[in-house]
């Protein structure tokens, strides 16, 4: 529903109330930030829509146009904010019209003005999405060269968050967003084939192979490897020997 703007001076009680809600909206620009961080462009764009679903009309005239400076302030100082204390002016401004983030007089209206820094919220987002992806992948290769060299060792998801030092929630979501599996399934799949190694290589016993890919139940290392790989260890060995399995 559009809003009729009134007389100066007599402003209808459903325009003051909207004056008022569009006011509020920047006490909830902070909830903006979160988004931004974990690289989440939809869930930005969702939550900014909400916040600006304002009609143009309600800055029309010499008090709409103040309104609209106020807001247009708020955001470039938030989003100035944001971006120094971040460091990211050069990274984000590269082919992106930085000029309109402080001069209101280069936008058109407040529909431009909005769709402006809605623009540059999403880009800000892409732009930390690719950078945690870059970084993510330099957390997993230092992960599994852990992993590989400490395989005997009890492993956990909270011991390698620790390692990484990040949440074992935002690293388990990153861990498996890169790789496409969650962790545990990357370690016992090594397990299974550093176990693999030593049934062909070595005349190691089974409980001790279980033991040095950091499986202490020998049982358990049984039923784990033949899940993965439809035999025992046993026949496994056997196999790999050219021996016949009954």
């Amino acid at each position: 529903m559009r809003v009729s703007i009134p007389r100066e001076g007599h402003k209808s009680s459903q325009l003051m109330m909207e004056t008022g809600r569009v006011r509020s909206t920047v006490y909830k620009l902070d909830l903006l930030e979160a988004y931004m961080d974990n690289g989440d462009a939809a869930g930005f764009l969702s939550l900014y829509n909400k916040l600006f679903q304002t009609e143009e009309p309600l800055f029309a005239g010499e008090s709409g146009r103040w309104l609209g400076l106020e807001l247009f302030l708020h955001l470039s100082a938030f989003f100035l904010t944001y971006m120094n204390k971040r460091e990211l002016i050069d990274a984000v401004g590269e082919g992106f019209q930085t000029e309109k983030l402080y001069k209101p007089d280069l936008h058109a209206g407040w529909r431009e003005t909005i769709d402006y820094f809605g623009s540059l919220g999403v880009r800000i987002a892409d732009r930390n999405s690719r950078m945690q992806t870059e970084h993510g992948h330099e957390l997993i290769v230092k992960v599994h060269r852990y992993i590989d060299q400490y395989l005997h060792e009890e492993l956990s998801l909270t011991k390698f968050a620790e390692f990484v030092c990040l949440s074992p929630p935002y690293f388990s979501r990153i861990y498996k967003q890169i790789t496409g599996k969650g962790l545990l399934e990357y370690i016992n799949e090594t397990r299974i084939r550093k176990a693999k190694l030593l049934l062909k290589t070595t005349d190691k016993k089974i409980h001790e192979i279980a033991a040095e890919v950091g499986l202490e139940s020998a049982p358990y290392f049984t039923r784990l490897f033949r899940k993965k790989t439809g035999r025992s260890p046993q026949e496994y060995r056997d196999s790999s020997k050219g021996l016949v399995v009954l």
